[in-house]
């Protein structure tokens, strides 16, 4: 299944001045100063699962503003699942995050990413602010979901940190986690950093601004979960 996105134009972000941030982690303040940590699991905002590697700059050869994690950890590949973050009904949601490729030359690695809901989740207005895959955009509102499905691409190793963005406004007040992995096995790549979510206080302006496009969707639009195209 491909992820959602519906419809806002990217000049939204004009009013993400006011935004409250839910949940910040650029993994910085992570291990110990200075240093990597293979098979890093103590992170403050994440769960792992399988194996990845906190990476500080420049040791191994990788270069991130400071630190980032790499989802294929030595030696297999790992997943980041998110704490629960709460979010309000009626109000915008934007989440960022920057990926880059594993910083060697030829190697290319799945990234793959969703976005789970801790109850059935009704949102308007989803949009792409950049850095998919436009190939997987499609418009629409929906109803009732519990996933926005995997976004699944292939990076190059040589390619930089990209800034990765969605928004959208839930109908209701909820939670959401967030979810970063890879499947490749090859010890490195893709890296992850700057993972940022927020929430706009005053959404009216944003809704006169719908238009646009977003990402290919694990459900037709106003389809009830279990309606969606695989």
């Amino acid at each position: 299944m491909r992820m959602i996105v519906g419809a806002i134009s990217a000049v939204m972000l004009a009013g993400s001045a006011h935004a409250t941030t839910l949940f910040a982690d650029n993994f910085d303040a992570e291990g110990t100063p200075g240093t990597s940590t293979l098979n890093y699991s103590s992170f403050a905002n994440w769960v792992v699962e399988g194996q990845v590697d906190l990476v500080q700059t420049p040791e191994y050869g990788i270069n991130c503003a400071v630190k980032c994690v790499d989802l294929d950890g030595t030696a297999g590949p790992g997943r980041l699942n998110s704490k629960s973050i709460a979010f309000l009904g009626g109000r915008a949601i934007k989440l960022t995050f920057d990926v880059g490729g594993s910083q060697r030359s030829g190697a290319t690695d799945n990234f793959l990413f969703t976005v789970d809901f801790g109850q059935l989740t009704d949102i308007n207005g989803f949009a792409s602010l950049g850095g998919f895959d436009p190939g997987q955009i499609n418009p629409g509102n929906y109803t009732g979901l519990s996933t926005l499905g995997t976004y699944d691409e292939l990076v190059p190793g040589t390619r930089g940190f990209l800034t990765y963005g969605l928004t959208w406004i839930p109908v209701a007040s909820g939670t959401l986690t967030l979810s970063f992995w890879t499947p490749s096995r090859d010890n490195v790549g893709p890296l992850l950093d700057n993972v940022l979510v927020s929430q706009v206080p005053e959404p009216a302006a944003w809704l006169l601004l719908v238009a646009g496009f977003g990402l290919v969707g694990v459900s037709a639009r106003r389809r009830r979960p279990g309606m969606v195209a695989a």
